[in-house]
């Protein structure tokens, strides 16, 4: 069997760690497992963060990355236009599973591309939005941090009756 190009970068830095970069986004291999073999195993969807791993509202703060929570719309208000600019902006109020709740918003675009995605009562999980500290100025929602929502943001219809 002749060797691929990627086999064999993969195979001639096997010992080094100059291409930990290949890992981002798929996870870290066991201590007892070599980076070669970890980097060319078949996905297994149950190692999944999406799948299964989940953190609290109140565990994600700015700058945190590789988180996955798993909430259930509570609100969604109309879209509306800023006071102090043409921006269209919409809150969305978030609950997970111990009640605690984040606002999160869309802002133009991303009101349009998730508006028949994000529906109230429904349970999502939802990762990579970015996480701020609440602006007093525009606080609507009790909570130190608020999420924005946008093309970056992985989001996940849970079906209730599986889990």
């Amino acid at each position: 069997m002749s060797s691929t190009p990627s086999s064999r970068v993969i195979s001639s830095r096997e010992k080094s760690r100059e291409f930990l970069h290949f890992c981002i986004g798929i996870g870290n291999p066991l201590e007892t497992m070599a980076m070669k073999a970890f980097l060319l195993q078949k996905f297994n969807h149950s190692n999944n963060k999406m799948n299964n791993q989940y953190q609290l509202i109140k565990d994600v703060h700015p700058g945190d990355v590789g988180w996955t929570v798993k909430v259930t719309i509570a609100e969604k208000s109309p879209a509306r236009t800023a006071k102090k600019s043409p921006k269209k902006y919409q809150n969305i109020i978030l609950m997970d599973s111990e009640g605690s709740t984040v606002q999160a918003t869309l802002y133009d675009h991303n009101i349009i591309a998730f508006q028949d995605e994000l529906i109230q009562g429904k349970t999502y999980l939802i990762s990579n939005a970015l996480v701020k500290l609440t602006n007093l100025e525009y606080r609507s929602q009790s909570g130190d941090t608020k999420w924005t929502i946008s093309g970056k943001t992985r989001i996940q219809q849970v079906d209730e009756t599986q889990t």
